[in-house]
């Protein structure tokens, strides 16, 4: 997964002014907010060339972890509404995602988050079918959720972002087709659940500067990334840095991964290596 360039101080989504050690939310900055984000999830033993899977097993696990640890799930939309005055957030808020829509993982995910009555932020393409890159894989190819499968998880009280129409890397593209890779899905899927979508999450966590802004000008309240943003949630609410779920995490992974000191690791780690050209 390549990743965008990291946050600045005139991205759209910056909060200035907070003080490090503050530990509150204050100015839309909620330092205790975790966000994890998830690809696929199979029943069975997921393919070992995929990194970015996870058993249905594991999930459980990694549910179960999380709420015997005190944590409850939240969406963003939550989080907007909390920020917004709106609503409360628990004492421990995770907030779980889900990237590209894999028709499998929607039934999965339905049934699992039921038994332990929890919810999750799904980001789907606005096209409904698979990108270019799920065409040519030399492994199974994955269906993509239908407009059903996407209509039951809205029902069921999981929000639904944007994953684009295409998953094209958008930095590539021309400013216009990046506008249009997130009108048009925002667009199709308002259309399909009669439901303002707030968020939006960039194909293979490419970000920077220029695409963070174009989110904000089409209608997007929340921009998530994966490595590049900054440790706090709310720092920069365009580059929402998420927390990477992959094959080979435990639960004890997922507790190290947790931990505020890990986060920063991680992020430093992340922006030595961009520094360095790696």
């Amino acid at each position: 997964m390549r990743e965008g360039d990291g946050a600045e101080q005139s991205r759209p989504g910056k909060v200035s002014g907070i003080p490090e050690e503050d530990s509150s939310p204050v100015g839309g900055v909620l330092p205790g907010l975790k966000v994890l984000v998830y690809h696929k999830v199979a029943l069975g033993t997921p393919d070992k060339d995929y990194l970015w899977a996870v058993s249905q097993s594991r999930l459980r696990q990694h549910l179960r972890f999380l709420m015997r640890s005190g944590y409850s799930t939240v969406t963003l939309r939550n989080v907007s509404d909390f920020l917004d005055g709106r609503a409360e957030l628990p004492p421990k808020p995770v907030l779980i995602t889900f990237d590209d829509g894999f028709g499998e993982t929607g039934e999965i995910i339905l049934s699992t988050f039921n038994e332990f009555g929890s919810k999750a932020t799904v980001f789907v393409l606005g096209a409904f079918e698979p990108p270019e890159w799920e065409r040519v894989r030399e492994f199974k190819r994955e269906e993509m959720m239908d407009r059903e499968q996407i209509r039951k998880l809205h029902s069921a009280g999981f929000e639904i972002g944007s994953h684009s129409m295409t998953h094209s890397d958008l930095r590539s593209l021309p400013n216009d087709e990046v506008r249009k890779e997130m009108s048009d899905s925002k667009r199709a899927l308002e259309n399909l659940l009669q439901d303002e979508i707030i968020s939006f999450a960039y194909p293979y966590g490419a970000v920077n500067e220029t695409i963070e802004r174009l989110a904000s000008e089409t209608g997007y309240r929340y921009g998530c990334g994966v490595y590049s943003g900054p440790p706090k949630f709310g720092t920069d609410i365009y580059d929402i840095r998420r927390i990477p779920v992959t094959l080979g995490t435990t639960s004890r992974h997922l507790a190290i991964k947790m931990t505020m000191p890990y986060e920063y690791y991680a992020w430093l780690r992340f922006k030595i290596g961009r520094t360095l050209g790696r």
